[in-house]
Order: C-alpha cells, then structure tokens, then sequence
C-alpha cells in the first residue's frame, strides 16, 4: 500500500533512470549477497558450541553469551531488511514497483527463516546454563 502511495507521488516527480540494467543487476548481487552471508553468521556467531567449565559459569559470562547472541541476530536481521531498503531505492531511481516488491519478499523470507524460534532460544539457553547446575 505505501509503495503504491509513493509510486503515484513519482509519478509527477523527476524522470526515472532510463537505462538501469546494470544498476538493477548490482543491487541484487548485493541483496542475495547479504541474505548468502546470513547463514555463516548463525553459524559462526549464534551456534557456536561454548566450552565453559561450570566453575567459571558467572552471570557475566551467561550476559556476555546472551549479547553475543542478540549482536548476532541483529545483524542477520539488518542484513535481512537491508534487502528491502535496495528495492526501496531501485523503486526512487527507476519508478520500478516490481523490484521493491520482490526485493521485499525476499527479506521478509529471510526473517521468516532466519529468525530462531522460540523454543530454538530456550533449547540455547538451556544448554549454555545447564552446566552450572
């Protein structure tokens, strides 16, 4: 619906890129780029097995595992909506509705997929607090 808003307010604004071929073409190298990198973040910065004795299992350690996991997901999340920004900026530069709309469902499948699931979040904490038991 906003994009539709915007494409009629474009409408009467500046003249589109005629020739954007090549523009296009970056913006979507760069948009399956992020959406490529995701995975190897969850997988070297969120599933990371920590080898933590119980001894040395403190509340700061337990935060400093609990930020490292958020840091993680916010970046795969800013990766994520990043692709729509692209869309965003090819549909200002181009009037092209159809690349902010598919460059949108695909970060919106991104979070979908990379997003953990509620109990992907407690099975995560479970086991890296249950060796302080």
């Amino acid at each position: 619906m906003i994009a539709s808003v915007l494409e009629k307010k474009l409408a009467g604004a500046a003249h589109p890129i005629q020739h954007y071929g090549i523009l296009r073409l970056v913006m979507y190298l760069i948009a399956i780029t992020h959406i490529g990198v995701a995975p190897f973040i969850q997988t070297f910065m969120l599933e990371r097995k920590e080898r933590i004795p119980a001894a040395k299992l403190t509340d700061a350690v337990i935060e400093n595992l609990c930020r490292r996991r958020m840091q993680g997901m916010l970046a795969i999340m800013a990766l994520s909506q990043a692709t729509a920004i692209y869309g965003l900026i090819l549909m200002f530069l181009t009037h092209a509705i159809g690349d902010f709309y598919f460059l949108s469902a695909i970060a919106l499948a991104a979070i979908v997929f990379f997003f953990p699931r509620p109990a992907q979040w407690e099975a995560w904490v479970l086991e890296n607090t249950s060796k302080a038991v």
